[in-house]
């Protein structure tokens, strides 16, 4: 509920997505306070997408691939009045194409290319805006959290050696510590450790709390409690460790981190047989300390070897039996055979044909099969070949143009051809295409990306000019023929 009224509070607001439009305001209640608190950081990594008649100024926004355009050195900063009010929309000409004669006078040279490779949609698109750290445009919480944890180091860190979360331990988590075996909560107990997040009583020092910071364990005067005094150096934890399942010696580790040693044992474990194991048996004993000691602090519970021994054996066995049935499942299905393009073969079969006008059997249609071709320096192609409902080829065309990805030719070239088949008069078609990610979008399957939603509009549009029109996926070995043309156009 929070997030809905957040949402419509402020980013339906367009005015407030803007940048440096965002403002304080003394009268907010403290909800709203704490949830715009990061629309800095927000705004930072929001691109837009301009529509038909954008009112985006173009020395203001990230209209360009999310990035605002550098002006031209020649013109200066700012730029003349003249043109400080520019809008994408002065960048059309009266037929809504770029106006390139403007833009490689007002831009330099690879910011004019760029720009001219943007597609102008034909249908009333309203301008949009986009999230730059995923592929997709759609925000994600992985990467709404690596740019607050980016930004945050940026600001927090003077040094690599004194940041949160240093390199090593980043590249532990990415491809290791989410994929250990145990309950969630204990990755977490380990991920809170690498990022010094834990609440102890040296973290309360810090803040100049007055809470209890002595050591739960031995309770000795001036021993204030650190991660790794809780957790390792702490006379009673030395114990603990040494008569655990595994055994393990603390004596000489007092010099390392302990994040440091913890992500070297668990690679240590992983280089032995039953490293799972082994593992459940290490992060137990970490879990264990925690769990303990805060029974200690908040529900004023003594400490018992033997209590802490029997909740370590507890947790351990139920771990351990979780991960046998795991293991016992994976088993069971890697021994089923089964062929692993079943899935997208599914997916096909589900959705492919589908028509977006007309029924099937009205009319024998002509069948039309597209491909695009799209290289980095963003010129692209799109070569079609038009079968009669007789079978006999009726032609071939291809066309190039300027596109920003693949996708986006693929989208484009889909709307020329059947743009092509209007003005020709058939207007019975079975379209098919190679991409399969475009025909999912079209079909509102997927959520439509950013580069390409305008361009499925303009194509919506225009099947209204048909009597009958359906869309199949092909794969590409029976889509050669349309590939080679595009490909041929660019003269490759």
């Amino acid at each position: 509920m929070v997030s809905r009224v957040f949402y419509d509070k402020l980013i339906c607001n367009k005015d407030l997505v803007m940048p440096g439009s965002l403002k304080s305001c003394s009268s907010q209640s403290w909800g709203c306070k704490s949830l715009s608190f990061g629309m800095e950081l927000i705004l930072a990594q929001l691109g837009w997408k301009p529509g038909v008649n954008s009112m985006l100024r173009i020395w203001n926004c990230g209209w360009v691939g999310g990035e605002v355009p550098p002006k031209r050195t020649s013109l200066g900063f700012p730029p003349p009045d003249s043109m400080s009010s520019f809008t994408v929309k002065d960048l059309h000409t009266p037929s809504l194409c770029w106006n390139r004669e403007l833009i490689f006078d007002l831009f330099e040279p690879e910011w004019a290319r760029r720009i001219c490779a943007i597609p102008i949609c034909n249908t009333a698109v309203d301008d949009c805006f986009f999230w730059k750290l995923s592929s997709s445009g759609i925000y994600t919480v992985k990467s709404g959290y690596a740019a607050c944890l980016a930004s945050y180091l940026s600001v927090h860190s003077s040094s690599k050696d004194e940041s949160r979360i240093d390199a090593t331990s980043k590249v532990f988590c990415k491809k290791r510590l989410w994929r250990l075996p145990g309950p969630p909560v204990w990755k977490i107990l380990v991920w809170r450790i690498l990022t010094d997040s834990l609440s102890v009583g040296a973290e309360f020092v810090k803040r100049n709390l007055i809470i209890g910071s002595v050591c739960p364990w031995c309770g000795e005067d001036g021993m204030v409690e650190t991660v790794e005094h809780l957790f390792r150096d702490c006379f009673l934890v030395k114990r603990l460790w040494a008569c655990s399942s595994i055994g393990i010696s603390t004596e000489f580790s007092t010099s390392v981190r302990l994040r440091d040693w913890i992500k070297n044992w668990i690679n240590y474990f992983y280089t032995k047989e039953d490293s799972s194991i082994t593992v459940i048996r290490f992060l137990s004993v970490l879990w264990s300390l925690w769990r303990i000691r805060n029974d200690i602090v908040f529900s004023g519970k003594s400490f018992s070897p033997e209590h802490f021994f029997a909740f370590l054996s507890n947790s351990t066995n139920v771990a351990l039996e979780a991960e046998s049935r795991l293991a016992s499942a994976v088993s069971a299905s890697r021994a089923v055979c089964y062929d692993p393009l079943d899935t997208l073969r599914n997916e096909i079969r589900n959705y492919f044909p589908f028509f977006l006008v007309g029924e099937k059997g009205t009319c024998a249609p002509f069948r039309v099969k597209v491909d695009a071709s799209w290289v980095s320096s963003l010129q692209a192609s799109a070569g079609w070949i038009v079968y009669a409902p007789n079978g006999e080829c009726y032609g071939t065309f291809a066309i190039s143009f300027d596109a920003e990805s693949a996708l986006q030719a693929e989208a484009i070239g889909i709307r020329e051809a059947l743009r092509w088949a209007a003005r020709s008069n058939l207007l019975h078609l079975d379209v098919s295409s190679d991409c399969l990610q475009l025909l999912l979008q079209l079909a509102r399957v997927e959520s439509q990306h950013h580069l390409v939603k305008g361009i499925l509009f303009d194509i919506e549009s225009d099947l209204l000019l048909f009597h009958c029109i359906c869309f199949s996926f092909v794969p590409r070995r029976l889509n050669k023929v349309a590939h080679n043309l595009a490909r041929a156009k660019l003269g490759l």
